[in-house]
This record gives C-alpha cells, sequence and structure tokens, in this order.
C-alpha cells in the first residue's frame, strides 16, 4: 500500500508501516470466543461448515449510482441443494446490490443473508471457508487461514475492462480459480482436501502480505500517536519506501 498511495494518489509524505489495527481481533486472543459467539447469533451449529459468499461491487452491473443487481455469479439455490445441510451458505452482498435468497428446503444448506451484520470480522471468524471473486476479505480471511474458491468467470472482462487491478490477481488469490457454481462445489463438499490444497498458498501469500500483522498493530498505532509529531521512518526494513 505504500507504494500504491505513492503511485495512485501522488502522495510524498511519511508512510509508517505497523500493521493493520482492524485485524488484531482476528488473531489475538479472543478470536476463539468471538468465532463461537459469531456462529450462535448465526445459528450455525457446531457440525456444519459455514461458507462465506462476498461479491465486490462491479461498476459494469450498476443500475445507477451506488446500486447494482443481485450479486447473482453464485447460484445460491444450487450451490445449497448441492452441498446438503451439513453446510450453511452466508450471503455477505456489497452495500450497493440488491439481495435475494432462495427458499429454504429441509435437504439444503440454509442460506443467510448477512449483508447488513455490523462486524465484518465475526463473519470472518466465524466462517469455515469462503467463495469470493476480486474481494479485498481474501487478505483477512487468509490471515486466519480459511480457504478460498476464487468465482471470477469474468476475470479476462474485468482486468481489462471494468475496474482491473493494480497487480496481477492471480498472484493475490491463495486458492483455485473457478468459473461456476458447480467448480465452486466441488471445491467447497471436500474441504479437507480444499484445506491441504490451499494451505502452502496461504503461507506464502501471509509472508508476503502480512509480516506486520501479530495481533500488535493497534498498541504500536496508538504509540507512535502519542510520541508526538509523525517524522519519515528510518527503521523500515531494507527494500520498502519508508519516505
Amino acid at each position: 500500500m505504500t507504494r500504491v498511495y505513492r503511485d495512485q494518489y501522488d502522495y510524498h509524505g511519511a508512510v509508517h508501516e505497523r500493521g493493520y489495527p482492524r485485524d488484531d481481533v482476528l488473531i489475538g486472543p479472543q478470536a476463539a470466543a468471538l468465532r463461537a459467539a459469531a456462529r450462535r447469533q448465526l445459528g450455525v451449529a457446531d457440525d456444519q461448515a459455514l461458507v462465506l459468499y462476498a461479491p465486490t461491487w462491479r461498476d459494469n452491473q450498476a443500475v445507477r449510482a451506488r446500486a447494482a443487481g443481485s450479486a447473482d455469479l453464485l447460484d445460491l439455490a444450487r450451490a445449497a441443494r448441492r452441498l446438503g445441510p451439513g453446510f450453511v451458505l452466508a450471503l455477505r452482498g456489497h452495500r450497493f446490490h440488491q439481495t435475494s435468497l432462495p427458499p429454504p428446503h429441509p435437504d439444503a444448506a440454509p442460506v443467510l443473508d448477512v449483508t447488513e451484520h455490523p462486524e465484518i470480522n465475526d463473519l470472518i471468524l466465524a466462517c469455515d471457508a469462503a467463495v469470493l471473486d476480486y474481494s479485498s476479505l481474501r487478505f483477512d480471511l487468509a490471515l486466519v487461514r480459511r480457504p478460498m474458491v476464487f468465482l471470477v468467470p469474468d476475470l479476462a472482462e474485468y482486468a481489462a475492462t471494468t475496474r482491473g487491478f493494480l497487480y496481477p490477481f492471480e498472484e493475490s488469490a491463495p486458492g483455485p480459480l473457478v468459473t461456476d457454481t458447480d467448480g465452486a462445489v466441488a471445491a467447497l463438499v471436500d474441504l479437507p482436501s480444499l484445506r491441504g490444497r490451499t494451505d502452502a498458498a496461504l503461507t506464502e501469500f501471509n509472508a508476503r502480505f502480512h509480516a506486520e500483522q501479530d495481533a500488535h498493530a493497534s498498541r504500536r498505532v496508538v504509540d507512535l500517536l502519542l510520541a508526538g509529531p509523525l517524522a519519515p521512518r528510518d527503521d523500515a526494513a531494507p527494500g520498502r519506501d519508508a519516505r
């Protein structure tokens, strides 16, 4: 982000890399208790696997300013039937998306709309896996080592004409890329296998992006602010732009 802010916003002031305070809770000592509480609140049983589906905003689907149609790349009804009641699907739509859920069925996974849930960290901790596309939630989910499946049938279009990327998407997607609901379900239905397939990628991802994440970023930021006027860092790791 240091490089991105300089490149994209022409920012030349001080940068102090101290980690991401919002994520402290995800790996702190209270994480297990928060996960259990969130699952109780959502009604997820101990023997059910919670899959978070969190599609991102697409400019080309906007119907007006700050509004878009349903996020329907994942066919929730089909996924729920194929996964069965041992799973729970939780839809976290972008706040500008319309959302709609399939009717409940006793032989299908329950489907929840958690778009308005007030705390995203609850959902990150509560879930056992996630279906994403280009959402930045992959960074938070990687930190807690949740296996992810990337449903990206429009990858070429998104990269070329919709929004594009600051760096190649595949370099920051630590999980299988699939193009349809059946591909996502095939990856999810055997979660132990998916965890095994993505474990090394998550380790590499966290080494690259989360070197400062140790549950103490908030303390470091507060200490920095209390120390007085911010000045350029002189103690940045080699290779980092710390102007």
